[in-house]
């Protein structure tokens, strides 16, 4: 399927075919089966799924597309790294989905990987450290027409030597007020690119219409670190694999 037609194709299956809702409406055990599929899934019209924990994507293919009403919701209490700049392995720990081929071979990437169309929304809670979407070797990436909001210090979209799309998404509303217990300098970026390159290979990327705004620092923040705030970060170093 072409992924700029996924939100059209009616045989896509749901993403509740793979499992239902565990207590609390936690859907965190069925996106993380269907991340081991590596088929799209559509989302529901105005649901709300919540998510508590990391969604792994090492599987070619997988996706998830949704009207904007259809919402991924992080309470405060599941996503609590304070994990602002130490290495990758502590960023996937503090990624909604993490996406990633071989970080040895550049050769070996993940192949497909679609985020299409609907919202995620975390609980609003300062000095908090949250990816919405951290990728590495990733080629044929569609993320689009997504809203993603309150995720406060992180990034919002992450992706080191990929290939595809990142357009048309509104990223927004990401402030952070007290010093919290960071463990360096927090930042906040709506879309950062090769800041973990794989065998020092760049991305090659459409980045376009993306809307980013209302991201601040402000009072004690503000006065320590000053306004640690990015649109699209292009990084010109490589950070080891």
């Amino acid at each position: 399927l072409d992924p700029s037609d996924l939100a059209n194709q009616s045989e896509l299956p749901f993403i509740d075919s793979v499992g239902v809702a565990a207590a609390n409406n936690d859907w965190t055990s069925v996106f993380q089966a269907a991340a081991l599929t590596g088929l799209v899934y559509k989302l529901r019209a105005s649901t709300t799924y919540i998510i508590t924990a990391p969604i792994p994507c090492t599987v070619d293919g997988f996706g998830l597309v949704g009207p904007r009403s259809a919402k991924i919701y992080l309470p405060a209490a599941n996503w609590t790294s304070t994990i602002s700049a130490s290495g990758v392995s502590d960023v996937t720990v503090a990624s909604v989905f993490y996406a990633q081929g071989s970080l040895t071979d550049k050769a070996a990437p993940l192949i497909g990987f679609t985020l299409k169309g609907f919202t995620i929304e975390s609980e609003v809670l300062e000095s908090r450290f949250i990816i919405g979407a951290h990728l590495r070797n990733v080629r044929d990436i569609d993320i689009s027409e997504m809203e993603m909001f309150g995720l406060t210090t992180g990034k919002m979209i992450q992706a080191s030597t990929c290939w595809g799309r990142i357009s048309r998404n509104y990223l927004h509303y990401a402030v952070q007020d007290g010093l919290g217990s960071f463990s360096s300098s927090p930042q906040m970026t709506g879309i950062e690119i090769d800041n973990y390159r794989v065998s020092s290979l760049s991305s090659d990327l459409i980045i376009t219409e993306n809307i980013i705004r209302d991201f601040g620092f402000t009072g004690d923040a503000l006065t320590t670190w000053g306004d640690q705030t990015d649109g699209v970060t292009l990084i010109g170093k490589t950070n080891p694999a």
